[in-house]
């Protein structure tokens, strides 16, 4: 972090939604050597239909530029509609989640923000496995490719961000972690339902 002070609010973040965190890692064989195309084309629809619902709520909360978040630079439907579309699969077909966190706030927008920035910075691993399996990010792995090279600098960012709003708004923290959790857990949920589903077809 060169020299820089991990805001507290991470390490509290990390260690009230583990648990949740790692049902929602479970829910993913995303490192399961038999995977297999159609699994990972439902995967990417599930990770779509959460994305579509969730996304517009965040970007509604318009305090979160003035703490140099930016909803738009951090849009992850584009590459999950372009990979649907690289992979044979159709995003307007696609169902959309049904139980999505309500975003009221700038507390609440966070919370969900460290899930779904987290997930960013953690798929680069992933983003590494499938490209060896040929699933580069201009191959259908444009969404666990996150920000390329620029990943780790969005999440610094971020980092500072919500460790800035948790100092100067104490009161917020719970409400953070509340949102958190509740995301993890409502994605848990909804991958797995979407995995049975499947993608629709282009």
């Amino acid at each position: 972090m060169g020299g820089t002070t991990r805001p507290a609010v991470l390490d509290l973040l990390r260690d009230r939604t583990r648990a949740a965190h790692e049902r929602a890692e479970e829910t993913l064989p995303l490192l399961d050597p038999s995977l297999d195309a159609a699994r990972y084309r439902a995967i990417l629809a599930g990770f779509w239909g959460f994305h579509a619902v969730l996304e517009p709520r965040v970007a509604a909360v318009a305090e979160l530029r003035d703490l140099g978040l930016d909803p738009a630079e951090r849009r992850k439907l584009p590459r999950l509609e372009h990979d649907l579309r690289t992979l044979g699969a159709d995003p307007t077909r696609v169902t959309v989640a049904d139980a999505v966190p309500e975003v009221e706030g700038v507390a609440a927008a966070l919370g969900c923000m460290y899930v779904l920035e987290g997930a960013t910075l953690g798929g680069r691993i992933i983003s590494r496995q499938l490209a060896a399996r040929g699933i580069r990010p201009d191959a259908g792995g444009a969404f666990f490719a996150g920000y390329g090279d620029e990943t780790g600098e969005m999440w610094k960012s971020f980092s500072a961000a919500i460790g800035a709003y948790a100092e100067a708004h104490p009161e917020s923290t719970a409400r953070i972690v509340e949102a958190a959790d509740e995301t993890f857990t409502l994605l848990e949920r909804w991958l797995a339902r979407a995995q049975n589903a499947g993608p629709a077809s282009s």
